[in-house]
């Protein structure tokens, strides 16, 4: 599994709004993923699911 860091609360240093695209390869919904917690650097694994 190929991992990157990315922030998913991003922030602009100036007057411009800041657009995030993520893209996947595959059903996030069923991939295992990880939360960061900025405060206690701790991560998380998890894998969400979607209503249907």
């Amino acid at each position: 599994m190929r991992s990157c860091r990315v922030s998913a609360s991003p922030e602009s240093s100036g007057a411009e709004p800041v657009i995030g695209i993520h893209v996947y390869g595959a059903d996030i919904g069923t991939l295992p993923r990880r939360s960061y917690d900025p405060e206690t650097g701790a991560v998380h694994w998890f894998t969400s699911t979607w209503a249907r």
